[in-house]
């Protein structure tokens, strides 16, 4: 019994390790087969494609051309060549594209270079009678037909052409758009070794229901071949106008699986249990290896591609990985970011690298950071506004090892905060500043009524008084200050926009020249006059006194900046495009139009003021020097709101002040 099993049993084992290895081999060489059959199919599929797509590419702009193409050509045929010139440009890869008249003749090509024999060839005189054949099909059928690709060109070489037959309004035939391909380019772009290995496989492309077009053995021939008869080929099939291509690919005999045993020969007298259970092992771990990488793969890819900008950043603050968005966002590549500190990229500004290092050193005692918005500067110094998240990632023993960082840019809406923030306190200003107007409007209007009164009953009583009367110079007193409180309503009026103006059109430049016999007289003489004035600037609309007013108020307001200082006022004219123009200019007051504008400036080099003052200049009775001035920029605002205009000013403490008006341009300006 023993000797039995002691001979059964080396036996049995035998036999099971043959069968083991028996089925590894069968199944190796069905997998290899089915591989095999697996690249023929895509490698078919392919090349198919790209046949497809580039006729499908050829046509369709054939197609667009003969849409885009008047139905009546010229005698000429210069729109045809126009057409065709363009519609080339776009997808290249004709031999030609010709018009052949009713007749058959090729009366254009384009491109002429290299196809010279062509011009005027009379294509019903073909050599090949499948070409009148073709043309005489197009005819019948009124709708694109094509020749075998085995035909001989005019110009050289084989080659297969479609024709369009192009009709008249009256349905008369006009003649026919004909493009022309060489095969050899098709197979060229098509059947090149970068898509199919010949020594791998045998293909071949043959018309549907005549000769071959070219085979991969043979080359190109018009031969009728016979299709190919091994059981692991591939076919497709391309249409083509009104015919179709056969594709056809067979792996050679000599890549398949059996021919030749020595690639399998070595697993069966090496079919022994240790390595059968080796085998298993090692497809086990290679097997879970392969789901380890495809994991690893997927979770880079996903970490790679995100559209948020992810930093992996360890303990030190040093940037170990950074996937593209974050290169794209701060214009660095992935060397540059590698090894780096964290800490360089953000901005010396109150939100930039000292507020993300609180940041990072508070989340080391928590769960990390959610949204903390910061700033970041880029490779090429522009510093953006982010949002910064870190998560903390820990090791195997429960300490942190790294920090994960997605960043997201929000400097977009960051500048639409603040641009909404200035919107609403320009809207809060110009609703102030109109409630002042009505204000200082109403008050004028019933103080100038108190002052009739006043004035009035002062001329009643000095008439009735003697000449010598001692109060006769009281009551003038009264006349005179009567006459400078109606002035000054009538600049409260002019800030209310109550004063009744008379609009034509007017030369700034002139009026500035006019008033400078004002302006010298009453200038100290340690301050300096300049006059910047631009030639041939277009005139506006306005009222002439109430623009002598603007610029007497801007001027008085820059003699008073200065006092007895030394220094320089600069009145200049200039044509401004648009309202806003960049740079540092506040804007007080917008304008509803567009542009061009004509602009007033007046620079002074006196003490300024801040930007938090700027606006509240041109209140009433609002003066950096003393109470009871500052009403002639009041009024400057108000003629300037009513003439739609704009005011910009630019200032800074010790720098000086620079008020800018712009006005409407009302006549175009001569160059």
């Amino acid at each position: 019994m023993n000797a039995r099993l002691s001979i059964l049993a080396p036996f049995a084992i035998f036999v099971l390790v043959m069968v083991i290895s028996g089925t590894l081999w069968f199944a190796s060489y069905r997998l290899e087969l089915r591989q095999i059959e697996n690249e023929t199919r895509i490698i078919t599929e392919q090349i198919g494609f790209r046949i497809d797509s580039w006729i499908h590419d050829r046509t369709t702009t054939l197609n667009h051309l003969i849409k885009d193409l008047d139905l009546v050509l010229d005698p000429d045929l210069e729109e045809f060549l126009k057409h065709v010139k363009a519609h080339t440009e776009l997808v290249p890869g004709y031999q030609a594209i010709n018009w052949v008249n009713s007749q058959g003749i090729i009366e254009v090509i384009f491109p002429i270079t290299g196809n010279e024999a062509a011009l005027g060839k009379n294509l019903y005189d073909h050599p090949t009678p499948s070409v009148p054949q073709t043309i005489n099909k197009a005819i019948q059928t009124q709708r694109v037909a094509r020749t075998p690709a085995t035909i001989e060109l005019f110009q050289g070489g084989r080659g297969f052409a479609l024709y369009w037959p192009v009709y008249d309004s009256k349905e008369d035939l006009l003649g026919f758009v004909n493009g022309v391909f060489k095969v050899d380019e098709l197979v060229r772009y098509c059947l090149n070794d970068d898509i199919v290995n010949p020594e791998r496989f045998h293909y071949r492309l043959s018309e549907s229901d005549s000769a071959t077009v070219f085979d991969s053995i043979l080359g190109y021939t018009d031969e009728l071949l016979p299709p190919f008869s091994s059981p692991h080929k591939s076919n497709a099939t391309v249409d083509v106008a009104d015919r179709t291509w056969l594709l056809e690919v067979e792996p050679i005999p000599e890549i398949l699986p059996g021919a030749s045993f020595a690639n399998y020969d070595y697993i069966i007298p090496t079919g022994l249990i240790l390595a059968c259970v080796l085998a298993w092992m090692t497809f086990i771990i290679v097997r879970k290896n392969d789901q380890l990488h495809l994991t690893t793969k997927r979770y880079l890819d996903l970490y790679e591609n995100a559209p948020v900008a992810y930093f992996s950043i360890g303990l030190d603050k040093k940037i170990h990985r950074a996937n593209r968005s974050a290169c794209s966002m701060l214009g660095y590549s992935k060397e540059e970011l590698t090894d780096r500190s964290v800490i360089e990229l953000y901005a010396d500004t109150p939100n930039g690298k000292q507020k993300a290092l609180r940041a990072f050193e508070k989340s080391l005692l928590g769960d990390g950071i959610q949204g903390e918005e910061l700033e970041m500067v880029c490779a090429d110094g522009s510093i953006i506004s982010i949002v910064l998240s870190v998560t903390w990632v820990k090791g195997l023993n429960g300490k942190i090892i790294e920090s994960r960082s997605s960043i997201m840019d929000i400097t977009e809406q960051v500048r639409a905060r603040e641009k909404q923030v200035l919107q609403n306190e320009r809207l809060h200003q110009s609703r102030k500043m109109e409630s002042l107007g009505v204000l200082a409007g109403g008050i004028a209007h019933d103080f100038n009524n108190l002052l009739m009164i006043i004035m009035g009953n002062t001329e009643l009583i000095r008439k009735q008084l003697p000449e010598d009367a001692e109060v006769q110079s009281c009551g003038e007193d009264i006349i005179i200050a009567s006459h400078k409180a109606a002035k000054l309503c009538n600049q409260m009026l002019m800030y209310a926009g109550k004063v009744p103006l008379e609009f034509k059109p007017i030369d700034v430049n002139e009026i500035i020249k006019g008033m400078q016999r004002i302006f010298e007289p009453q200038t100290q003489p340690q301050i300096i006059l300049e006059y910047k004035l631009t030639k041939n600037v277009p005139d506006i609309m306005a009222d002439i006194s109430q623009i002598q007013q603007c610029i007497l108020d801007m001027m008085t307001n820059a003699m008073e900046a200065l006092e007895d200082q030394s220094g320089n006022i600069t009145l200049s004219t200039k044509i401004r495009q648009t309202p806003v123009p960049e740079g540092t200019e506040i804007q007080i007051l917008a304008s509803e139009q567009d542009g061009p504008f004509v602009a007033i400036c007046v620079a002074d080099t006196g003490p300024g003021v801040n930007n938090d003052q700027l606006p509240k200049m041109f209140e009433p009775f609002s003066s950096t020097k003393f109470m009871g001035r500052g009403l002639g920029l009041s009024s400057l605002h108000g003629i300037v709101r009513r003439h739609n205009g704009a005011i910009l000013v630019r200032s800074r403490e010790g720098h000086g002040m620079n008020i800018e008006i712009l006005f409407p341009v009302s006549i175009p300006a001569t160059s």
